[in-house]
């Protein structure tokens, strides 16, 4: 079954391309009013580790600082988290699919009755087609995260389309329709003119556990209990690097809920279509 999957993926890619153009963008999207609003900004993006170098922390304060207020600017286009009036927030799962962590944790998430969204590399999804099927038919979202996972933000519109457009339609091929929701790898953006010609929307984070740097599941916890807010996006790994996340997972999780927060996917928490149906 696998490898008929994949089979079907590969030829479809060859098919199509990228099919992506100005004039065909995914769907009308709605629902971002309150972020437009000219009181509304974005929370300062949280999350600590105590294996950064000076310099890394340094690095990522300035990425904190910087993408804060470019949201602020576009925040039609991009997200750093949801509305501050309600206690939703949205657990969100970085870099998979694999065949060990991602399987542990939909695991967790089906026993706590909680759905998540999940944004999943291209060339991981050909190798684990089956676990994003299981991803998608059991409520979670699954989303672009770039077919290679390159810096988006370095590369030519060429390679923007491939990265971009055969992670569409590898993800469409197995569950019928395409995201509407992308989130570039290392959060890094620059070509905010190709994201708005699909009409994509971009969804960062503002909670990093920063499990991918101290991969404990106290410092993952913590970096939840000690920060959360109405509206927060967390950001976690799937990865077979990272099972102190999965370790992590049902104490957030039932933390969360001790504490009256209400875990939703990104598109009840921001407001917007996670899917097209019409995109290719």
């Amino acid at each position: 079954m696998k490898k008929f999957l994949t089979f079907i993926m590969t030829f479809s890619l060859i098919l199509y391309g990228c099919t992506s153009s100005p004039n065909s963008p995914h769907s009308e999207v709605k629902g971002v009013s309150e972020f437009k609003n000219k009181d509304f900004s974005y929370y300062p993006i949280l999350g600590e580790s105590s294996n950064l170098s000076e310099s890394a922390k340094d690095s990522m304060d300035k990425w904190r600082k910087d993408i804060v207020d470019l949201a602020n600017e576009n925040k039609d286009l991009i997200f750093i988290n949801g509305p501050k009036t309600s206690k939703d927030v949205a657990i969100t799962f970085d870099d998979g699919p694999d065949n060990m962590v991602t399987p542990k944790v939909l695991d967790i998430l089906k026993n706590k009755g909680v759905k998540a969204s999940f944004f999943f590399i291209g060339e991981n999804i050909d190798k684990y087609p089956e676990v994003v099927l299981r991803t998608f038919e059991e409520g979670n979202l699954v989303l672009n995260h770039s077919n290679t996972h390159k810096d988006l933000s370095k590369i030519s519109k060429e390679e923007f389309c491939e990265e971009v457009d055969i992670t569409d339609n590898k993800i469409k091929n197995l569950i019928g329709k395409a995201p509407n929701i992308i989130r570039p790898p290392y959060g890094a953006i620059d070509k905010l003119d190709e994201y708005k010609e699909r009409d994509l929307k971009v969804a960062l984070w503002s909670i990093d556990t920063l499990d991918w740097s101290k991969r404990d599941k106290d410092n993952i916890f913590n970096n939840v209990k000690d920060n959360i807010r109405p509206g927060d996006i967390i950001l976690m790994h799937t990865t077979k690097d990272t099972n102190a996340t999965a370790e992590a997972l049902p104490l957030i999780i039932d933390y969360l809920k001790e504490n009256d927060f209400n875990i939703v996917t990104l598109d009840k928490l921001l407001d917007i279509p996670p899917y097209s149906y019409s995109h290719y």
